[in-house]
């Protein structure tokens, strides 16, 4: 396959130099797509020799090459979680249930900026097991979430970055909810950092006559990292409606490859306790194990391109 120095190239036969040869075709004006016509057997775009394309061009056919960014970080989670949302305002019952997904993350080699990384991230959720007494349903309610940004994490000094979330919600109506999250802080040579945090609304749905969106967050932060990995962090802050959100979230490596994952967010309500208030409170709680592709549940901290959001 390395043709030699009479082949004009001295590299493997994808440098398009038609006269260089390829594999041990034995015929040096053959092409990459060889042919019958090469003696090498129908292998490629079957025809004349010559050319890295063989007929293929003359067929209509245009070659096209997909660059994938490198994949540093892949996690596996999956876990239970307990949330109660607008959307159950008015039974003020609430959700239970399980989830699965994968979150992923790399450098991001298609543009021109040191350090840049970017993640991928899907987690389907299912809750409410046993159906609802509300129209009477028997199918579990069930949630689909897609997150998908650039980020820049060092391990001292400025770290930001800003995803994209999608949301699509499955009970007795259909709805997709999208958002714009971000983060900037400063972490310190000791594993401290404080940053800012947000959450921005992106469209409505009407369900039953009512206009539902996500809420619209402004928070305040603090974490630190463990020096054998994990991490635990507080946050706190406001809506745009003024009403107060509180939570908190913690990673514990349990070996190389796994690690123990739990956090909960609350969202305080504006009105007195009863009625309103009950309606307007929304709370999350969840817990899992995630598995660390490459041992990397310990060491994972060092690395520039773990996934900067859950």
């Amino acid at each position: 396959q390395n043709c030699g120095p009479e082949c004009g190239c001295g590299m493997p036969a994808m440098t398009g130099d038609p006269s260089c040869g390829v594999m041990d075709c034995g015929e040096p004006t053959c092409g990459i797509a060889y042919g019958e016509d090469c003696g090498c057997g129908d292998v490629g775009c079957a025809g004349s020799c010559g050319g890295t394309t063989g007929n293929c061009v003359s067929r209509g056919a245009i070659p096209v090459v997909f660059f994938v960014p490198p994949i540093q970080e892949l996690q596996f989670f999956g876990g239970v979680q307990a949330f109660k949302g607008a959307l159950d305002a008015t039974r003020d019952r609430g959700n239970f249930g399980a989830n699965l997904g994968v979150n992923i993350g790399g450098r991001m080699s298609w543009l021109p900026w040191p350090g840049l990384g970017y993640q991928i991230g899907y987690r389907a959720a299912s809750s409410q097991l046993h159906g609802s007494d509300i129209g009477n349903t028997v199918d579990p309610h069930t949630q689909s979430f897609f997150t998908a940004g650039l980020f820049h994490r060092k391990q001292v000094g400025l770290n930001y970055g800003v995803v994209y979330d999608v949301l699509k919600d499955e009970r007795s109506e259909s709805a997709d909810f999208g958002q714009l999250r971000g983060q900037i802080s400063i972490k310190n040579p000791r594993g401290h950092e404080i940053g800012f945090l947000f959450a921005r609304s992106l469209n409505e749905n009407t369900l039953a006559g009512v206009d539902y969106q996500g809420v619209d967050q402004y928070l305040l932060f603090y974490r630190v990292c463990g020096q054998h990995g994990g991490e635990f962090r507080v946050f706190g802050g406001m809506d745009d409606d003024s009403m107060g959100i509180v939570g908190g979230d913690i990673d514990v490596p349990r070996s190389d490859r796994w690690s123990l994952q739990t956090g909960f967010s609350y969202l305080i309500p504006e009105e007195e306790d009863g009625g309103i208030g009950a309606e307007e409170e929304g709370r999350n709680l969840g817990m899992g194990l995630v598995w660390h592709y490459g041992k990397r549940a310990r060491s994972g901290n060092g690395s520039p391109y773990r996934p900067m959001f859950n």
